[in-house]
């Protein structure tokens, strides 16, 4: 059935870029004639969508989490590890947004075509028709958020390249723009979708209304509207923190009914497993930099989450720490003998904790120091390390816990960068090389570099500029699209 749907998906992403094969039929009658005909059709294509999303995880990996100071692909491939290095250049083909962008084609077509398949189905119910339809837009919104927060502009596409009459070419939106768009869709995703699926695969790999409710209240906090952050982590209800014994299991296979919201999903029975290049050049090669900030004096932790997320690969003192969550089989392990074969873990975008860990930032940057501390030691909590005193004022100093307890709770969750660059954004700007956002990030990523014998002064002038902080626009784009023009701190012909 998944290879049915991804030739599916292929074919329509060939019906809608094709420019002078299909001259004998126009593009968007045979697209709405052959197949936009019952709720089935509508319900393979959005299967179909989620089976994209599988192929893009190693790109939020890598955009969310390579940059992060703390860890080290060590033997990984130059484009992966040039990251780590924040040496990046536009010929790196791990910049390329294409594959985002073709998941939007994709759900932007559901969009527009999914209403003519109701007309023509009579069983199609409007409830059914508004689930696809608010599944799309999430999605929609969703690869937008993930551009948005890696690239300083991005154009803003919202129709389906369905017919010959479109411009293919989109100029940059501002981030402004493409922030309000996001939410936009998200609250149409929200008041289109139902709270919930069934139990089973859809009660977690399909978006629900808690999942929209998420990355709004994500959205929200980069937006600086934290009121309406801290009202979208309220909505979400019916989710508690798995038991400190638990934690490791959030991390196999199979959907966990307390914590987690919304998953990408792989299954051995299946046989769906997570790509290689997930598996093997992200998972398998990362190593632990340093231990400063996630974990000082590591070996001594006490901190349950430590043996959940590395591991010793030897006995030596100078053996390398490795990543033991998702790849891991018991948390008490070794890393040769214990580490899984099977590559069926779900990859988790949102989860119960995230959420408390939103609502403490939220909570703060509304002045609520104490709220905000109340939720932030309900990780501590059951992490049994000790809780902060609630008498600690709002304002950057519990800001930057926030951050660091998100690093040590989500680590190779594919956030840390993000949450790096949206704290020292709320203190500085990207014009501003000297703020105190920008010592945020620099000082949490040259701290642990040091250690690791990269020269400070180098990396340093790598990522003082915060324009730095983003991606460049990959040179293939930038050649297929006229419109476009490369960003000022990369493009050396300004």
């Amino acid at each position: 059935m998944k290879n049915i749907i991804s030739i599916l998906l292929g074919a329509l992403l060939f019906f809608s870029s094709c420019s002078d094969l299909l001259d004998t039929v126009p593009k968007d009658l045979l697209i709405r004639e052959t197949f936009w005909k019952s709720e089935a059709d509508v319900e393979a294509s959005m299967i179909g969508v989620y089976n994209e999303l599988q192929g893009a995880i190693d790109q939020m990996i890598i955009w969310g989490e390579s940059r992060s100071g703390y860890i080290a692909y060590k033997g990984a491939k130059s484009t992966i590890s040039t990251f780590n290095r924040q040496d990046i250049t536009d010929t790196n083909p791990n910049v390329s947004w294409g594959s985002f962008y073709q998941i939007i084609n994709f759900a932007n077509t559901i969009i527009e075509f999914a209403p003519n398949a109701a007309i023509q189905d009579d069983q199609y119910t409007q409830e059914a028709l508004n689930n696809h339809l608010g599944e799309a837009y999430y999605i929609r919104a969703l690869m937008h958020f993930y551009m948005i927060r890696s690239f300083i502009k991005i154009p803003y596409i919202d129709f389906a390249y369905d017919n010959d009459d479109e411009d293919f070419y989109r100029d940059l939106s501002s981030r402004d723009e493409v922030f309000t768009k996001i939410a936009a869709d998200l609250i149409t995703a929200r008041d289109l979708m139902k709270r919930n699926y069934d139990e089973g695969y859809n009660s977690k790999g399909r978006a629900s209304k808690d999942a929209v409710q998420a990355t709004l209240a994500d959205t929200y906090l980069w937006m600086g509207e934290y009121q309406k952050a801290l009202d979208a982590c309220d909505a979400i209800k019916g989710y508690n923190l798995v038991e400190n014994e638990e934690w490791f299991n959030l991390f196999f296979e199979g959907n966990n009914e307390e914590e987690s919201i919304f998953e990408i999903q792989f299954s051995e029975k299946f046989r769906d497993y997570m790509p290689e290049s997930v598996w093997t050049d992200l998972f398998l090669k990362t190593n632990l930099e340093s231990s400063n900030l996630l974990w000082p004096e590591l070996e001594n932790s006490v901190d349950s989450r430590v043996l959940s997320t590395v591991v010793k690969n030897g006995d030596k003192s100078t053996s390398p720490i490795k990543l033991w969550k998702w790849v891991g089989i018991r948390s008490d392990g070794e890393y040769i003998e214990d580490k899984r074969v099977v590559k069926d873990c779900n990859w988790i975008l949102y989860r119960y904790a995230d959420v408390v860990l939103m609502k403490a930032e939220a909570l703060n940057n509304l002045g609520n120091g104490k709220g905000a501390l109340e939720e932030l030691n309900l990780i501590r909590k059951r992490a049994e390390v000790s809780q902060y005193d609630t008498d600690i004022p709002a304002g950057q100093e519990l800001d930057e816990l926030i951050l660091d307890e998100r690093g040590r709770e989500l680590a190779f969750e594919g956030k840390r960068w993000f949450d790096l660059v949206r704290f020292s954004l709320r203190y500085g700007s990207l014009e501003d090389k000297n703020s105190v956002g920008n010592r945020i990030l620099i000082n949490r990523i040259i701290l642990q570099k040091a250690e690791s014998g990269m020269s400070g002064f180098f990396l340093r002038y790598k990522i003082r500029d915060p324009r730095s902080w983003f991606l460049p626009i990959y040179h293939n784009e930038l050649t297929a699209n006229p419109k476009l023009r490369q960003f000022e701190y990369y493009d050396r012909t300004r």
